[in-house]
């Protein structure tokens, strides 16, 4: 986050959430639910860097 910055990198990180959220709209098994929550909470543990530098 240092190096581009806590605007880009939230940015990046709304950008993914919002992607990820919008495939599960496609989700029609339990394993595919758990992939996409799985891939879900990737996207939002990168807010952790963000908590911890600002």
């Amino acid at each position: 986050m240092r190096r581009v910055g806590a605007r880009v990198w939230i940015a990046r990180i709304m950008l993914t959430w919002a992607v990820i959220s919008a495939a599960s709209l496609f989700v029609t098994t339990p394993a595919q639910f758990y992939i996409v929550r799985f891939l879900l909470g990737v996207a939002e543990a990168g807010f952790f860097p963000a908590s911890c530098c600002i």
